[in-house]
């Protein structure tokens, strides 16, 4: 419920009220849980948005070294490649970018992920 919680508070535009949920929240759970992971891309997800892609970084990376396949996989190195690109380190948010394509070119899935498209124009 707690996660359900910070999901709606992020998508009503509450984004700190959002992060202090999700921080409590995630320290309750045991890192190898899926919740845990998803709070970590929510939270990596609310301080790219909010201009703060060195802080996203770290939580997506720390997501990543826990889930090294499957959607929740995916969807941390999106937002990844982003901060990636945030940071001006634009060769290394381009492999992000190429392996995710590559990956995505049999089907439709990226169409879920919410495309910051001025971020992806400075890096291709």
């Amino acid at each position: 419920m707690d996660f359900s919680k910070a999901r709606c508070l992020y998508k009503a535009g509450k984004t700190e009220e959002a992060e202090r949920t999700l921080r409590s929240f995630r320290n309750q759970w045991q890192v190898e849980d899926e919740l845990w992971g998803r709070a970590g891309w929510l939270l990596g997800r609310i301080q790219e948005e909010d201009a703060r892609p060195q802080e996203g970084l770290a939580f997506l990376e720390e997501v990543l070294t826990v889930f090294q396949s499957g959607d929740l996989h995916e969807a941390c190195q999106f937002w990844r490649g982003q901060c990636l690109a945030m940071l001006e380190r634009h060769e290394k948010a381009q492999e992000v970018f190429s392996r995710l394509m590559d990956a995505f070119a049999q089907s439709m899935r990226f169409r879920q992920y919410d495309l910051n498209r001025s971020v992806l124009r400075s890096v291709l």
